[in-house]
């Protein structure tokens, strides 16, 4: 009776370092799937001023169709889609025009743009970052080849972080 009782205690030991073992293994296969990669300011900067570009050309489009067949543009009159249900990097944007109360960034890149056109200068895009956990995308909008407002992108890091690593 000792004998089997002694062999169903190791039988059941023994069931169990498998298990153990096959559950450390699946593990560390999940790990090594899941490598983790580096990413360095310059690389995330970069990737988003590339996602602030394509998120404000795409308002772009849909605001010049908006728009298209009138020939006078106001700011307030402009449906924007639903772009932050589509992408979870996106925490806000809006398109900012001269009637609009802006943050001190928006300000000052809004100020630049005016000292720009007085001067004919060429308008361009701007990343700034505006805390550790956000930047701020900025892009001059064109209605009929005149300035009329800039768009203002706001992006989350730890989402860019996210979609950068997958």
């Amino acid at each position: 009776m000792k004998n089997i009782l002694f062999l169903l205690l190791l039988f059941s030991l023994s069931c169990r370092q498998t298990m153990e073992k096959k559950e450390l293994e699946s593990v560390g296969n999940e790990l090594q799937n899941r490598k983790i990669k580096r990413i360095t300011e310059a690389q995330l900067s970069t990737f988003a001023y590339e996602k602030g570009q394509q998120l404000t050309q795409i308002l772009d489009q849909s605001t010049q169709k908006q728009f298209e067949q009138q020939t006078d543009f106001l700011c307030q009159n402009i449906a924007f889609e639903g772009l932050a249900q589509r992408y979870e990097f996106l925490i806000s944007y809006r398109l900012i025009c001269d009637s609009v109360k802006m943050d001190e960034k928006e300000t000052q890149i809004w100020q630049a743009y005016q000292q720009n056109l007085a001067n004919k200068q060429d308008l361009s895009e701007n990343l700034q970052k505006i805390s550790p956990e956000a930047y701020l995308f900025t892009r001059p909008f064109f209605f009929k080849k005149q300035f009329r407002g800039m768009w203002s992108v706001v992006l989350s890091k730890k989402e860019l972080v996210k979609l950068y690593q997958n």
